[in-house]
């Protein structure tokens, strides 16, 4: 017995293409259903003429147009402002995706790896980083990279962000991130009251001047 045809169908058992495998029954064919929720199941056909069950339905989502989300983790100044006071503060990338219908969760796979850029001004050549590996699982949908930046410089630095699928699919560029670095330290106040000095009342305004 050897295999003549796998069968491929849609997971409601609509029939979708007849795909020859090699002598050694692997076989491989670029299958396009459309973006979003997608399923397939096979059978195998052998040249006696003897039809398979079918496979196991695999869920799957293909044309996801998902962008990363990067955010400062070291952010010492106002929520959300995008500043912090060290020049090598660490960021996180993020990334949710759909969950395929029938599937638990979003499998690991999916995000290999996320691609990250910087550079120290508004305009200007980005520094390119490259693959970030190692990326961690947030939620059922949703995973994340933490990532510490080399030296920044101070003032504005901007970030910039793909996502890297298992086929070694980029997708576009999530919106440009703004860090701004301030190392600076204030001058101390001074405050206009002379010490050692005595009052009858117990209120005391307290005046003075400051400088960054």
């Amino acid at each position: 017995m050897s295999l003549k045809t796998i069968k491929l169908y849609k997971g409601d058992g609509t029939f979708i293409v007849d795909v020859t495998p090699d002598g050694e029954g692997n076989f491989s064919h670029d299958l396009d259903q459309g973006a979003g929720n997608r399923n397939v199941k096979a059978k195998a056909l052998d040249d006696a003429g003897n039809l398979s069950g079918f496979s196991p339905t695999k869920n799957y989502y293909p044309g996801c147009s998902n962008v990363p989300v990067i955010s400062l983790e070291d952010e010492t100044g106002n929520e959300g402002s995008g500043q912090t006071n060290t020049n090598t503060p660490q960021i996180k990338i993020s990334i949710e995706l759909p969950l395929p219908t029938g599937a638990s969760e979003v499998h690991a796979d999916s995000v290999p790896a996320l691609y990250l850029e910087y550079r120290p001004a508004s305009t200007g050549d980005f520094t390119v980083v490259g693959d970030l590996t190692d990326i961690q699982r947030e939620s059922s949908t949703k995973f994340f990279k933490l990532f510490t930046c080399p030296e920044l410089s101070e003032g504005q630095n901007f970030f910039q962000a793909k996502w890297k699928d298992a086929a070694g699919g980029l997708s576009a560029f999530c919106s440009l991130f703004q860090v701004i670095v301030d190392t600076s330290v204030p001058d101390a106040p001074t405050i206009n009251l002379s010490d050692g000095i005595v009052y009858v009342g117990q209120t005391v305004t307290i005046s003075g001047t400051s400088s960054d």
